[in-house]
């Protein structure tokens, strides 16, 4: 969706970690985290995004059963990132369909 065009990022808030929080546009007015998060292919963080619209993209797609809510038990990220931080491997935790 992104390969090779011009993104426009509008956001200049820094998290703690130093990155940036934006919104990113291609030229054409299309926002990639909205349809990323419409398409089932991305999480929507509620712990630090309060956006419904992106809250009611995700619910939407869990309902369709879109990418990642096509898995019967789909691992949250944010879940993935505190078990390797406590050592725990989840390379076995994923079913890949091939």
């Amino acid at each position: 969706m992104c390969f090779g065009k011009f993104v426009r990022l509008e956001g200049n808030k820094i998290d703690n970690h130093g990155r940036r929080i934006a919104f990113s546009y291609l030229e054409d007015g299309t926002e990639l985290s909205h349809e990323m998060i419409k398409a089932g292919l991305a999480w929507h963080f509620k712990k630090y995004n309060s956006n419904s619209d992106l809250a009611n993209l995700e619910n939407t797609a869990r309902n369709a059963k879109l990418g990642l809510w096509s898995d019967k038990d789909p691992m949250a990220p944010w879940v993935n990132r505190k078990l390797h931080h406590e050592g725990v491997s989840t390379k076995d935790s994923f079913d890949i369909h091939e």
